[in-house]
């Protein structure tokens, strides 16, 4: 209190994101060094061996040596790792992309990207790569954990992070645990619909996460960024955002308003983060959340309600995929017709950008729900496929999965009114808690005597 200290940074140096270190002259402190990063990347070579300042021991010591070089140095690689929120520092995002008659891409990395360059304080501090791997393309091997884990490796990023779906659990939870025992400075963060699933309870299962993004991640990913530039201080206390701290996960659930429209969130296809080269089918996100709330579903079960894209953000994406040629747009949705209001405001805008009928639609509708009204509205525009998920016809299955009774004339009347002017999907689901495979049978069989495509998942 006297007056300034003549602190050594070597004592300082062992915790770099202590109030200390991040602002040393308000504690009337002077360095030794230009700065305490400085300092740090000095006592990277080789041959330095550890300090032992106070009560530190030898062998402490030197795993906190080893873990500075890792840090500045990039270990073996050799590549130089910035400090967190430095300019530059590299985050690293990955996904696994389907084959199923052409490439089907993902919306998840493409939006939070696309969003992250936009706010300035991030875009310009951070830089970002998006790795996209394929998996069951034909002829080719598909990717694995060591692959992956090497591409992290030899990056050596600030953050990896990885969207979890069902084809790429397998692959990126292995490669998360390869990672981090090779270099357990680098962040790891995961998301998408089955992180989603598990939520908090996943970063109890896997102690190599650092971080969990849970449903739709624009801003939560955002906040974790700035998180980092700002040591981790303000970090697990944003809607949707999971860290652990003091050794234990911390962080709040995403509500509704908590959720971006999808207009919010800049073109992904205009910032060039979606290659749809080779895609059978253009995927577009023109609502998010669901009211449905199934039991077996994770798209709405977090975010109870819907938020519809603007006509501006429907005509655009048209626009852009008219102009490359793109002939079939699938709407990567919850079913769209749980409110007739809303249903004649998207079909208002896919007219408006598409009069001709160019573009063929793959959307999803719930058969219930189906009336004159809206088989009028839907007529409007070109559909190549209307789909209405069964699941099951089974009393006690759908009420298990939170779907009314089934009503056979109703939807056997929908059928005939979206099959006037458009091709009808049915789905139906096996392994439903109960079903037996006497009644999953008798399902199958009576879709297969109706005019429909239909599916089994």
């Amino acid at each position: 209190r006297g007056g300034p200290l003549g602190v050594n940074a070597e004592i300082l140096a062992i915790e770099p994101c202590a109030p200390m270190n991040r602002d040393p002259a308000a504690f009337g402190i002077v360095s030794h060094a230009r700065t305490f990063m400085d300092y740090y990347r000095g006592h990277a070579r080789a041959g330095f061996v550890g300090y032992r300042p106070g009560r530190m021991s030898a062998k402490r010591a030197a795993a906190t040596a080893k873990a500075y070089r890792e840090a500045f140095t990039g270990g073996e690689t050799g590549a130089r790792a910035k400090p967190a929120g430095a300019k530059g520092s590299l985050v690293q995002l990955h996904a696994v992309n389907l084959w199923d008659g052409g490439m089907r891409y993902g919306l998840g990395i493409p939006s939070l990207l696309s969003y992250a360059r936009s706010q300035p304080d991030i875009g310009e501090r951070f830089s970002f790569e998006q790795v996209v791997w394929k998996a069951e393309v034909p002829g080719e091997s598909d990717p694995d954990g060591a692959a992956v884990a090497e591409r992290v490796l030899r990056a050596g990023p600030l953050l990896a992070g990885f969207t979890i779906v069902s084809w790429s659990e397998r692959i990126f939870l292995d490669a998360i645990r390869r990672v981090k025992a090779n270099s357990p400075g680098v962040m790891i963060a995961v998301g998408g619909p089955l992180a989603t699933a598990h939520g908090p309870r996943l970063m109890k299962l896997m102690p190599e996460v650092d971080a969990l993004v849970v449903g739709y991640g624009e801003t939560a990913f955002a906040a974790l960024l700035r998180s980092l530039a700002d040591c981790g201080v303000k970090a697990g206390l944003h809607p949707g955002l999971y860290v652990r701290r003091g050794g234990r996960v911390i962080g709040k659930p995403q509500t509704l308003r908590d959720v971006l429209p999808p207009g919010s969130v800049p073109s992904p296809f205009r910032t060039g983060l979606v290659d749809v080269a080779g895609c059978p089918t253009m995927h577009v996100e023109w609502s998010r959340g669901c009211p449905g709330r199934c039991a077996y579903c994770t798209w709405g079960n977090r975010t109870a309600g819907m938020i519809q894209a603007s006509r501006e953000k429907v005509t655009d994406d048209i626009a852009w995929a008219i102009d490359r040629g793109v002939r079939e747009i699938t709407l990567d949705n919850s079913a769209i017709n749980f409110r007739s209001d809303l249903l004649r405001e998207l079909v208002g805008a896919i007219a408006e950008a598409d009069p001709g009928g160019k573009i063929a639609l793959t959307a999803f509708l719930r058969y219930e729900l189906i009336d004159e009204e809206q088989v009028d509205i839907l007529r409007r525009v070109s559909w190549k496929s209307l789909i209405m998920g069964l699941q099951t016809d089974d009393a006690a299955g759908l009420k298990l999965i939170g779907r009314p009774p089934f009503d056979r004339r109703k939807f056997e009347r929908a059928l005939s009114g979206i099959g006037a002017f458009a091709r009808p999907g049915v789905q139906i689901m096996t392994a439903v808690p109960g079903d037996t495979l006497e009644n999953f049978s008798r399902g199958l069989e009576y879709l297969v005597c109706l005019d429909c495509d239909r599916s089994v998942f």
